[in-house]
């Protein structure tokens, strides 16, 4: 029995690994807030599990782990946060700010009737979501900073512009004929074993993009030329057990830069501080190992 069992959970782990964006999209679910429809994806049973993504990514980043997380007694939500996966991309750039980013988290939670939860977010996810612990922490129970947008010190974007003609040019390209192209780039450059994207994988980044409005992307990568608020004061204030889980080889968002400065703020403890050999993808790369660490952080 024990060993059907585990044929059973190795051929859902599998399944959901090799399914396409299309098949993918077909379980989502759909949340109504004041700015639009969110996209999500929710399952298992238990304690939650809120897994926030970056950009140019969705809740397609998180696929590879979510059945780890489930498999152990978690409730796990994936978002698309607004302008970006399947959610709404209303074409006003003042929803694409941090601060309301943070505020629909908040709303995305209420409305869900969740008033608790572990929170996982990586790249400009993390920045969104400080956004949201300034304006609330206490629902958050435990959080947990993959590759993270979150101190100037290891911030390295790989596109800097301000709002105009030069911007328009390059971050259209995300939506026209060098969707594939682009976004093929964006993950040789963010993974370390090159050997594992494929064409479903490529699909799952570039088709939520093609064709559509791209407000929240092109407000994100237009403000890089700006300094990232200061967060210090905050990350000195959060009395939240975290854990930090990050690819070495990151080139847009590198630890060794930050590392001192993010340790000194948080006083965080060196066994909760995991540092792989991969790059800024480590969903895709190291999905079973972020799962295991993530599970036994919540289990200590």
């Amino acid at each position: 029995m024990r060993y059907i069992l585990c044929l059973l959970i190795m051929f859902s782990l599998n399944k959901m690994q090799a399914q396409s964006y299309d098949e993918f999209v077909t379980s989502m679910k759909y949340c109504a807030l004041g700015d639009g429809n969110i996209a999500y994806q929710d399952e298992g049973e238990g304690p939650v599990i809120l897994l926030v993504h970056g950009v140019p990514s969705s809740a397609w980043l998180y696929r590879k782990m979510v059945p780890y997380l489930v498999k152990e007694g978690f409730r796990v939500i994936s978002i698309d946060m607004l302008g970006f996966g399947q959610s709404d991309k209303p074409d006003d750039y003042d929803l694409y700010t941090h601060v309301e980013h943070g505020r629909r988290l908040h709303e995305f939670m209420a409305a869900l009737e969740i008033g608790a939860w572990t929170h996982v977010c990586h790249d400009a996810g993390t920045y969104w979501s400080l956004a949201m612990l300034d304006q609330d922490a206490s629902k958050v129970k435990n959080i947990i900073f993959l590759n993270s947008v979150m101190l100037q010190s290891g911030f390295d974007p790989p596109m800097t512009f301000k709002p105009g003609f030069k911007a328009d040019m390059m971050l259209s390209s995300y939506k026209g004929p060098f969707n594939k192209a682009i976004l093929k780039k964006t993950l040789k450059d963010g993974l370390r074993n090159k050997d594992i994207i494929d064409k479903n994988m490529i699909q799952g980044y570039s088709k939520p993009l093609r064709k559509q409005n791209i407000c929240g992307l092109y407000y994100f990568f237009t403000q890089t030329h700006k300094p990232l608020i200061d967060y210090s004061p905050l990350l000195q204030s959060l009395d939240i057990p975290m854990s930090v889980i990050w690819g070495k080889d990151d080139p847009f968002l590198k630890w060794e830069p930050m590392e001192e400065e993010f340790i000194s703020l948080t006083n965080i403890e060196a066994q909760n501080v995991h540092i792989l050999d991969a790059a800024h993808f480590i969903q895709e790369e190291k999905a079973e190992e972020v799962s295991k660490m993530i599970i036994k952080f919540l289990d200590n």
